[in-house]
């Protein structure tokens, strides 16, 4: 039988193994893993009084804890995963353990842990927040989150330089159980290291599962092959089962097929993604042209465009103006202006009213029905280019010459006049330079271009280079003068709209388009479309290829560019102001003239050209006459420069479609102007004369934009249009 001392020794001999042991497991979960450290696997849980229980060890969270922060998932027994490393914000760890930013979950939003933090005991204090989830606790009956990591600070005692040390640890017996203190070195404030179940204490080795009377009973974990309450086949279907029910929309869980689109109630609000041709989310016509089509006008911004006019939107079109043909004279309508309402006048015609009447002509009134181009034949005067033969009420009939035998003399040409007649073939050219020194406006920086406009003209003079610019003017059909703003509207062949422009200072615009048939309508204040003053015409003076409302077909890269004529209804205060403070840029005041000009010279060149051959048929001759045939057929036919640009991948050599180029002013850094590539790759773009460069945002496949390309400095002074080829 043992005696007292024996027994005495061998409950020491226990006493001291235990004593041992339980600082050797004590040193190992303080320090073992202090730099990486892990979720106890007893003490993981924390409670949320919005989504319940969150589980910070779970088998696939992977839960880590370093210097660097917190990476790593936990679980939500409702609302599932929470990710403590996410991409914008993550969760981070500073030197003395306060933790800093938030984590993200898929269902519950942002979760803001500034206001948490873990002590020298490896334990997370204070709470977490979050929009959704409300407030997630720390501390509370049966919840706590303990790890084998410690901060920097608890590691680095008596180290002056890695940050500040942790507070001095407080005296045993002020009843709390402070970081350095256990139930060896302070029973008072830690307990008996000798745990009583049973004492409403949940100390030592108690837990859930040994002492449920005092730590309460453990809450079911996932993957325990136990099915308990509050697990099912949503939350755990590892230990439940899959859930044979169809996924509800509805019951917080976005499971199964369930998508935001279907489902948004558990899914969430699906993002918006520009480029799918729905316009959702905070998509507009701003952000997302694509989808959300052109920003509509606006009514009352002081610019009359889009589909405004003057019936549904007076404030910026100003008021309606009668229309002529509507069978109501009202306004400014009267019988000269509008018989088709008013009825024709009865009172003779007045000379200078600005209208040309059935009794007045080009010689009795000039100033409303114009200059007499040709002499009238049968006036009993015989002037002008009337002869015998084209006129012979004026002129007589021709006297009838017998013919004679052909006589061929043998021409000799003196030497001074066969200079005189090479002189006089090339006087069109030599009255051209004169017209083009004395043609103003020349600008200083025009200066430099002087060999090119000389060149230009010259052709002007024969008569080959016409005025066909790569793009189309809506302008006055007295005056010629171009007009601003006009709104275009291009319609379909069913009447559909499908493009719209304002015209600028120069009254240009363009469209570039599918190929189809397509019809327009052009309007301005104070002026009618279609033109009733050149009806039936295709040019007059200074234009060519008018329109006046009928089909227009446009083949594939073709550019809808025709010229619109607007007759005037009444004085426009706003043109008259443009052309008195010579406000364009493509257009001046002086081109009629130079026009009219260039045209008699081109006639007179050629009239002489073939005098010269006929009389002299010598090789110089028959070279400028050769050279003038030449160029009347390009006069006839006209040439059309290119008038569009396009954007190409330079890796595959495909066209970029729907990307975006901004227009930008390299001295002010500001966006002149946006276009959108077509499915082609193609854009038209019109600007003020100057200096720009371009940025091309590539559309991605996700239906995002970014930067492409930058293009260097893009000198548009002489032509006022980009059309670049740019490579991306």
């Amino acid at each position: 039988m043992e005696t007292t001392k024996e027994k005495f020794k061998k409950f020491g001999n226990v006493f001291v193994l235990l004593l041992i042991f339980s600082g050797l497991s004590f040193f190992s979960f303080a320090f073992g893993s202090t730099t990486d450290g892990t979720i106890d696997s007893a003490y993981k849980y924390a409670w949320c009084n919005n989504t319940g229980w969150l589980n910070f060890s779970t088998t696939n969270g992977n839960v880590h804890i370093t210097d660097s922060g917190i990476t790593g998932y936990v679980w939500d027994e409702n609302y599932g995963w929470i990710n403590m490393g996410a991409t914008k914000s993550g969760v981070e760890v500073s030197d003395a353990g306060a933790l800093s930013g938030s984590a993200w979950g898929e269902n519950v939003g942002w979760i803001d842990f500034s206001g948490t933090s873990i002590n020298c005991s490896g334990q997370f204090t204070g709470t977490a927040t979050g929009d959704y989830v409300g407030t997630i606790t720390f501390s509370c009956t049966n919840c706590s989150v303990i790890t084998d990591y410690r901060p920097q600070a608890c590691r680095s005692l008596g180290c002056t330089d890695c940050g500040p040390p942790p507070p001095i640890p407080p005296e045993c017996g002020n009843g709390i159980c402070s970081w350095d203190e256990n139930c060896f070195s302070c029973t008072s404030d830690c307990g008996s290291c000798f745990s009583v179940c049973g004492d409403k204490t949940c100390n030592g080795y108690e837990t859930c599962t040994n002492c449920p009377q005092d730590c309460g009973t453990c809450k079911p974990v996932c993957g325990d092959k136990k099915c308990e309450s509050p697990e099912d086949c949503s939350s755990c279907p590892s230990d439940c089962g899959t859930c044979n029910l169809p996924p509800q929309c509805g019951d917080k869980t976005c499971n199964g097929d369930e998508t935001c689109t279907n489902c948004p109630q558990d899914c969430g609000t699906c993002m918006p993604v520009c480029g799918d041709k729905t316009c959702n989310g905070d998509e507009n016509c701003k952000s997302c042209p694509s989808d959300c089509g052109v920003c509509p006008p606006i009514c009352g911004d002081k610019t009359c465009n889009g589909d405004e006019t003057c019936t549904n939107c007076p404030q910026d079109c100003g008021t309606c103006m009668p229309v002529c043909g509507d069978k109501k004279c009202e306004g400014p309508e009267n019988c000269g202006n509008c018989p088709s309402d008013c009825g024709k006048c009865k009172e003779e015609p007045t000379c200078g009213d600005g209208f040309c009447k059935d009794d007045e002509n080009c010689k009795n009134c000039p100033q409303d029905c114009g200059t007499c181009l040709l002499p009238p034949c049968g006036n009993g005067a015989c002037d002008g280019s009337e002869t015998c033969k084209n006129c012979p009420n004026d002129c007589g009939e021709c006297k009838v010459i017998p013919p004679n035998p052909p006589i061929i003399p043998h021409v000799v040409i003196p030497p001074v006049v066969d200079i005189i007649i090479k002189i006089i073939t090339t006087a069109g050219a030599a009255l051209m330079a004169i017209a083009i020194i004395i043609a103003p406006p020349i600008s200083l920086a025009e200066l430099f271009l002087l060999p090119a406009r000389l060149m230009g003209l010259l052709l002007i003079a024969f008569g080959w280079k016409k005025r066909n610019p790569p793009w189309g003017i809506v302008y006055d059909s007295i005056t010629k003068q171009p007009l601003d703003p006009a709104y275009v509207l291009l319609k379909d062949s069913l009447g559909n709209p499908v493009s719209s422009a304002i015209t600028d200072l120069d009254g240009r615009y363009g469209f570039l388009i599918e190929p189809g048939i397509y019809k327009m309508t052009a309007n301005k204040t104070n002026y009618i479309f279609p033109s009733q003053k050149l009806a039936g015409k295709t040019k007059d003076e200074l234009y060519d290829n008018l329109y006046f409302g009928g089909p227009v077909e446009i083949k594939r890269d073709e550019v809808v560019t025709r010229n619109i004529p607007l007759d005037p209804l009444k004085f426009d205060w706003n043109e008259f102001t443009k052309q008195n403070r010579s406000m364009t840029k493509f257009y001046s005041r002086w081109d009629l003239l130079l026009r009219e000009v260039s045209d008699f010279i081109y006639f007179i060149g050629f009239i002489i050209a073939i005098i010269a051959f006929f009389a002299a048929p010598y090789p110089y001759n028959t070279i400028i006459l050769g050279l003038y045939l030449f160029l009347l057929a390009l006069r006839i036919l006209g040439i059309k420069p290119k008038a569009f640009g396009s954007v190409i991948e330079k890796a595959t050599g495909t066209p970029s479609a729907f990307a975006i180029l901004r227009v930008t002013d390299p001295s002010s850094n500001r966006e002149i102007s946006q276009r959108v590539t077509d499915k082609y790759g193609r854009y038209f773009c019109l600007v003020p004369k100057g200096q720009y460069y371009v940025k091309i945002e590539k559309k991605n496949e996700d239906g995002s934009y970014s930067l492409a390309y930058t293009s260097p400095v893009i000198n548009a002074l002489k032509n006022g249009i980009i059309k670049n080829k740019f490579k991306i």
